[in-house]
């Protein structure tokens, strides 16, 4: 596998250049000859609801709005990609838009775990 194919420059005039990979399965970090391997879990539900609320942009004044964006992203179970697309979408949305969400969440959870599952495959 050569890093140039895929636009990476490489080489000694590139010394001291690191890159970043991120992969769902340890293989790959193996098969690239990875220095160093950093596992990460799922958020926490604090860390979550902060993620959720930073991305949708809520602060701290409106309780009926962080209500919501608690349910919803105890929805999202704790993936980043799940909670940072849900929280985009909903941002500048009014409280109704956001009410309607959530309940399509509870009757939907099953279309959820499938976005969850798309959202990991594709990262």
């Amino acid at each position: 596998f050569k890093l140039e194919n895929i636009g990476i420059p490489f080489g000694d005039g590139h010394k001291g250049c690191k890159i970043l990979l991120t992969t769902r399965h340890q293989q790959v970090c193996i098969k690239m000859n990875c220095q160093k391997v950093i596992q990460l879990g799922i958020l926490s539900e604090d860390e979550a609801l902060a993620l959720f609320r930073e991305r949708a942009g809520l602060d701290d004044y409106c309780s009926s709005l962080n209500d919501v964006a608690k349910e919803v992203a105890g929805e999202c179970k704790g993936l980043p990609p799940v909670l940072d697309t849900v929280a985009r979408a909903l941002k500048d949305e009014s409280l109704d838009s956001r009410r309607a969400l959530k309940q399509r969440f509870k009757d939907s959870r099953h279309l959820m775990k499938k976005f969850s599952e798309m959202c990991l495959q594709g990262s």
